[in-house]
């Protein structure tokens, strides 16, 4: 699937492709200590024609921000958001946080955007053969090979696509951007490198960003209960490819 509403919108870029691509996580990468309640980790690949981010997307993020902070500066963190910790003590009022979730749902589900999740089952591991030094790579790795083939589809084979990733520490960031000098070598356009990933903080405020990071623990918890409810999940759950490993 990559198709939405407004991905015909035209960019006239043709050195870069029409989409880009925003990554971000939900739970722990390192297999232990294995969190009872969460014992998964989910790296959310999602994939945005620029047409929408640009006059869609962002707009409406930013329209947001002002309707309940009264400024377009705060990080929407799932992680703050369930907890009503930091800015979003404002959800402590239960009349507030209905709007607020009601706003937020018809934001996520207006905008144009696919996410492809891969999920790694910490208990499936540990009982099995499989061991990997970092789920992490190994997610970014099987993750961005169905980018390839999505993009595929969409026409986009020849055009250099941006990767962006929120920065975790020092050492990790290290870690990706050599662990991602390999794999790039296995999508190239005439021997160059297809993808280019950028690390950035947190402090970028990035709309792209914070939609990944608002699609990853819905898709986690969807993925361990599937009899319980989660709006969350139903609200994006036709934007959502799953892939679990292993």
């Amino acid at each position: 699937m990559i198709c939405a509403k407004a991905w015909g919108m035209p960019m006239n870029l043709p050195d870069y492709s029409d989409f880009i691509v925003f990554v971000d996580e939900s739970g722990s990468p390192t297999m232990s200590p294995m969190d009872p309640n969460y014992p998964i980790f989910v790296l959310a690949f999602c994939v945005v024609h620029k047409g929408a981010y640009a006059d869609l997307i962002q707009p409406a993020v930013s329209r947001f921000k002002f309707e309940f902070f009264g400024h377009d500066l705060t990080n929407l963190h799932s992680w703050d958001i369930r907890r009503a910790k930091g800015e979003f003590r404002i959800l402590q009022n239960s009349d507030r946080r209905q709007r607020f979730v009601e706003s937020l749902s018809n934001l996520m589900a207006e905008a144009d955007f696919y996410t492809i999740a891969h999920i790694t089952d910490k208990r499936l591991i540990e009982n099995s053969a499989h061991w990997f030094t970092s789920s992490y790579q190994e997610a970014f790795s099987l993750g961005l090979a169905q980018v390839s083939l999505m993009l595929d589809k969409a026409n986009e084979g020849n055009k250099l696509v941006h990767i962006i990733a929120e920065a975790r520490g020092q050492l990790e960031n290290k870690e990706l951007q050599e662990h991602f000098s390999v794999i790039s070598q296995d999508h190239t356009i005439n021997g160059v490198p297809r993808f280019e990933l950028k690390i950035v903080p947190k402090s970028v405020n990035s709309a792209g960003l914070q939609l990944a990071d608002l699609c990853a623990y819905p898709i986690g918890r969807q993925y361990l209960d599937q009899s319980r409810r989660n709006r969350a999940f139903e609200v994006i759950k036709d934007k959502v490819s799953m892939i679990r490993f292993p």
